[in-house]
C-alpha cells in the first residue's frame, strides 16, 4: 500500500472514530443533560411566578410582571401551570395525557411518563390555601436533540469526505517531488542518462533538501563515471602504441635472427602480445558500447543476416564437430536496426555458444516474429551456468568459474552484448542449467 493511501486511510478512520465516539458520548449524556436542564428551568420559573402570583377571592388570578398587573395566562416558556386549592384543581387545565392522581409534593420534582412524552411536575405553595403546580414536557428538547443528532449523522460523512479530499490534494502536492525523484531515478537506472537531474521546486522543505542532496550525489557519480571512462580510454590508447612498437621490433628481430632455436621464443612472445592487444581492444570496445549512442537505424533483412553469420561460424564449429541449426519459418523479415550492433550481438552469442559447447555438441538458433517484435534464441547443450553465475553474467569482468576462464578474455563479452541490445531498445534474457546448456533470448523491436 502506498504511503499516500496509508495516510488517507489512517486519517479517514481517525475522523470516523472521533465522530463516532463524540456522538456516542453525546447520546449517552444528552438525556442526563436534558433532565438536569429541565429540572433547573421548571424550578426556577415556577418559584419566580409563585412569588408574583395574586389570587382574588372571586377566583381571578393575576401575575405581576415587572410593574404591571396582568391576568395569569397559565402558560409561560412552554411550562403549563395549574392552581390547586386544598388539593383540588382551582384554575387551569391539566395536560390531557396526564392523569390527575399525583399528590401534591411541595418543592419536589416528580416525573410522569406518558405514551407521548416525559413530564416534569413541580409544586410550589402560593400561600396556605393555594399551590402552583407546573407541568414541563421534555419531549421538545429531546426532539431538538434528535434533530441535531440526525443532522450530525447526515453531515459527518460529508465532512469526512471533504476533509479527506483536501488532505488528498495536500498530500499529493507534498509527494509530487518524490514522484518526480522516483521517475528521474528510474530514467537514470534504465537509460543510464547520468547527466539527468531532479527538478527542484522553490519550496524550502525536507523534500526539496532531499532532491538537492540527490542532485549533488548524481554530480559526484557522473564525475566519477567520466573519470573512469577517461582513464579506461586513455590507458587503452596508451597501451596500444607500445604494444604495436613491441610487435614490430620483435618481428624485426625474428626476421634478422638466424638462430632457429629462438623462433619458438619469439612466437611465444608474439602470441602473448596478441593476447594483450586483444584485451586492450576488448576494453576499448566495452567503453564505446557503454557510452556511445546509436547513430542511425536502417532497414535490414534479419533472416539473411543471421543466415550469413551462421555460415561464417561453420568452419569454427566444424573444428569441434558442433552442429548449428537455423530454425525459422520466414523467407525474409525486414527490421529497422543498427546493422553493426545487430551483427555484433549475435556474433558474440554464437561465438560463446561454440566456445562453451563440448565437442560433438549441438547449437540451435531460432528466429520468430511475435507481433511487432523479433525474438531470437541461441540455445546450446554446453556446460551451462549456475543461477548465481546467471545473476552476474552481464557484469563486466565477471567470469563464471575456472573452467570458463580464457587467457585472452576479460569477461566483458555479455556486458558488451547487453549494452548493444539496450542501444537497439531490446531485451536479453539468459536461462541455463549446469551441464545441460544455455539459452539466450534476445527480443528486438521490428520498427524503431
Amino acid at each position: 500500500m502506498k504511503i499516500k493511501t496509508k495516510i488517507l486511510v489512517w486519517y479517514g478512520l481517525s475522523f470516523f472514530i472521533l465522530i463516532a465516539v463524540y456522538m456516542l458520548i453525546t447520546l449517552f449524556t444528552a438525556s442526563t443533560f436534558i433532565q438536569r436542564n429541565a429540572t433547573t428551568t421548571i424550578k426556577h420559573e415556577t418559584e419566580e411566578i409563585a412569588q408574583e402570583l395574586t389570587i382574588e377571592d372571586d377566583g381571578r388570578v393575576y401575575y405581576k410582571d415587572d410593574d404591571e398587573d396582568e391576568t395569569f395566562r397559565y402558560l409561560y416558556d412552554n411550562i403549563i401551570y395549574v392552581i390547586y386549592k386544598d388539593d383540588v384543581v382551582f384554575s387551569g387545565e391539566i395536560p390531557g395525557s396526564i392523569q390527575n392522581d399525583l399528590a401534591l409534593q411541595a418543592y419536589e420534582v416528580q416525573t410522569y411518563e406518558s405514551n407521548q412524552s416525559t413530564w416534569l411536575i413541580y409544586d410550589v405553595p402560593v400561600d396556605q390555601t393555594y399551590t402552583l403546580r407546573a407541568f414541563y414536557s421534555t419531549s421538545e428538547s429531546s426532539n431538538i436533540f434528535n434533530q441535531v443528532l440526525l443532522w450530525m449523522l447526515i453531515f459527518s460523512p460529508i465532512f469526512v469526505l471533504v476533509s479527506l479530499s483536501g488532505g488528498y490534494v495536500i498530500i499529493k502536492q507534498a509527494f509530487k517531488p518524490i514522484h518526480t525523484m522516483t521517475k528521474t531515478a528510474l530514467e537514470i537506472t534504465h537509460e543510464q542518462h547520468y547527466d539527468t537531474r531532479i527538478a527542484i521546486q522553490d519550496n524550502k522543505d525536507e523534500v526539496t533538501l532531499l532532491a538537492s542532496t540527490i542532485n549533488q550525489m548524481l554530480d559526484s557519480i557522473e564525475k566519477a563515471i567520466e573519470r573512469e571512462q577517461s582513464f579506461t580510454t586513455n590507458v587503452s590508447h596508451e597501451l596500444r602504441t607500445p604494444l604495436s612498437v613491441l610487435r614490430a621490433q620483435i618481428e624485426y628481430l625474428k626476421s634478422k635472427n638466424n638462430d632457429h632455436a629462438l623462433y619458438k621464443d619469439f612466437d611465444d612472445i608474439l602470441k602473448q602480445l596478441s593476447v594483450l592487444e586483444n584485451l586492450v581492444s576488448q576494453l576499448l570496445e566495452w567503453v564505446r558500447t557503454k557510452h556511445i549512442q546509436v547513430v542511425s537505424f536502417e532497414d535490414m533483412d534479419a533472416v539473411l543476416v543471421l543466415q550469413t553469420l551462421i555460415e561464417s561460424f561453420e568452419p569454427q564449429a566444424s573444428q569441434k564437430h558442433i552442429q548449428i541449426d537455423y530454425v525459422h519459418d520466414l523467407d525474409s523479415l525486414t527490421i529497422q536496426t543498427e546493422v553493426a550492433s545487430f551483427v555484433r550481438i549475435f556474433t558474440n552469442l554464437i561465438s560463446n555458444a561454440i566456445k562453451y559447447t563440448e565437442p560433438n555438441g549441438h547449437i540451435v538458433l531460432t528466429m520468430k516474429q511475435v507481433k511487432q517484435s523479433l525474438i531470437v534464441e541461441v540455445k546450446d547443450n554446453g556446460i551451462g551456468m549456475s543461477q548465481a553465475s546467471i545473476d552476474k553474467a552481464f557484469d563486466p569482468f565477471f567470469r563464471a568459474d575456472p573452467s570458463r576462464e580464457q587467457q585472452d578474455s576479460l569477461g566483458i563479452g555479455l556486458s558488451i552484448t547487453k549494452n548493444l541490445v539496450e542501444r537497439l531498445n531490446g531485451t536479453i534474457i539468459i536461462k541455463s542449467q549446469l551441464k545441460q546448456g544455455t539459452t539466450v533470448t534476445v527480443t528486438l523491436p521490428i520498427s524503431q
